[in-house]
């Protein structure tokens, strides 16, 4: 399963969502500027799905209106070795 899913927003990565937890949905979101610098940071404390605390710009900051956090992120399908790296 990934860990991480980069979302684009207008041709650049404007969000990281991140599973730190292993648990296969995110629970850190990061956002970023036009230089990839993260200007903000949503997480989910308590693992209920609610991104319940801030960061902008390092600095922790008051969540009045916590939102859900991103749904799952999906398995990847890796396939199989082909054929031929089995004689060789």
């Amino acid at each position: 399963r990934a860990d991480q899913r980069d979302v684009y927003e207008d041709g650049r990565r404007g969000r990281v969502e991140i599973d730190s937890r292993g648990s296969g949905r995110p629970d850190v979101v990061q956002y970023l500027d036009a230089d990839e610098k993260v200007v903000r940071q949503d997480e989910d404390s308590s693992g209920d799905g609610v991104l319940d605390l801030r960061f902008e710009n390092d600095q922790p900051v008051p969540v009045t209106d916590p939102p859900n956090a991103p749904p799952a992120l999906e398995k990847l399908d890796c396939g199989a070795f082909d054929r031929f790296w089995e004689t060789h």
